[in-house]
């Protein structure tokens, strides 16, 4: 009998064993490219060297004022266009 066979959770059977440690770090470039990845493979329209030059807004009841788009300039044609959806 070996000595992990005496500790709850351990076998002897076990051949492999992966250790992660996570010292707060990750890379972000990546992290990012994955998000737009999978937006792009959800149906979302996606967009780079933009900026955002206003927001929109609609009127709810009651008459307050939310943000329903934003109006966005493409930084290297200068084309601008206007962006909304139910959550922004």
């Amino acid at each position: 009998m070996s000595s992990q066979s005496q500790r709850p959770g351990y076998c002897d059977t076990l051949t492999n064993c992966r250790l992660d440690i996570d010292a707060g770090q990750h890379e972000d470039a990546r992290m990012c490219l994955s998000l737009i990845m999978t937006a792009v493979r959800l149906g979302a329209n996606t967009l780079n060297y933009a900026e955002v030059t206003s927001l929109l807004h609609r009127e709810e009841e009651g008459g307050s004022k939310v943000v329903c788009g934003a109006r966005v300039r493409d930084k290297i044609s200068g084309n601008s266009t206007s962006l909304s959806d139910k959550s922004v």
